[in-house]
């Protein structure tokens, strides 16, 4: 084994003995793409359309709670004070 793949293999080791499995469909995608991507410029590719998809994402939602705050800015209370007699 050459030196390289050993630091490789040893860096994988360190990987996966000291961080949590997560078993979500983008962390699959990750870990596959990072074992990959030195192996294949298609994977690189991949990797780095992985990461516009999730700048993306995170746009839409900042969007979206900006938009929340400010309807919540410019509604009128929902609730009204009645008075019993």
């Amino acid at each position: 084994m050459s030196e390289p793949q050993a630091q490789e293999q040893a860096q994988e080791h360190h990987h996966h003995h000291h961080h949590a499995k997560c078993d979500c469909p983008w962390c699959e995608l990750r870990e596959f793409s990072r074992r990959w991507r030195k192996k294949s410029k298609a994977m690189s590719h991949f990797h780095q359309a992985q990461i516009e998809v999730m700048k993306g994402m995170r746009a839409f939602f900042d969007e979206a709670v900006v938009r929340m705050e400010k309807e919540a800015e410019c509604s009128e209370p929902r609730v009204s004070k009645i008075e019993v007699e």
